[in-house]
């Protein structure tokens, strides 16, 4: 009968784990996922700058560095400000779903991981 009763305590305990693996797992996808995103904009961004290196002949090699810096800058900061609210996100089922959605959005053309 005193085993009966500790069912619930047990059942809140695996259930307590159960959401912070899931925390913890979303977490890693959330890391994997901001990486993907930074390494398709980072080849988006090169493949934007080489097709339009022909037109600015007049750029040096610093200048186009320089410019690519720039353009990586941006980039990323449009990376952290959705990464930092995701990180922050309290409602598991809710990050859960936003990193899908982002993945879907935004590396659709890339496999699943």
């Amino acid at each position: 009968m005193v085993r009966l009763l500790l069912i619930p305590k047990a059942d809140a305990i695996v259930e307590e784990h159960v959401g912070k693996f899931l925390s913890w797992q979303a977490g890693v996808e959330l890391v994997g996922l901001i990486n993907e995103l930074r390494t398709k904009m980072r080849d988006e961004r090169a493949k934007f700058v080489h097709a339009r290196v022909e037109s600015v002949k007049h750029l040096t090699d610093a200048d186009r560095a320089f410019v690519e810096k720039l353009m990586d800058e941006m980039l990323e900061g449009l990376v952290v400000e959705p990464a930092q609210r995701l990180r922050g996100e309290k409602d598991l089922r809710r990050k859960i779903h936003n990193v899908e959605a982002l993945r879907d959005l935004f590396l659709s053309n890339r496999e699943k991981s």
